[in-house]
């Protein structure tokens, strides 16, 4: 599931708001056995963007193994 997108200019800004996200979606990804992943990508622009992906995926002992 993407949670967001957050560009910046400020690399700083991204981190603090990935820490803020991780301590609002922490819960909730236990309590649904999710795994929270953050990506940062820089653009090509000019002056250089900073973007920070959020997703909330499954965990991998989440998925369920058909049996024959």
């Amino acid at each position: 599931m993407k949670t967001g997108d957050f560009i910046s200019d400020e690399l700083e800004l991204l981190f603090s708001k990935e820490k803020e996200l991780r301590e609002l979606f922490g819960f909730f990804c236990e309590d649904r056995n999710k795994t929270f992943q953050a990506e940062y990508f820089i653009s090509n622009l000019d002056p250089f963007l900073f973007i920070l992906k959020i997703n909330l995926k499954p965990n991998d002992d989440n998925r369920k193994i058909k049996e024959p």
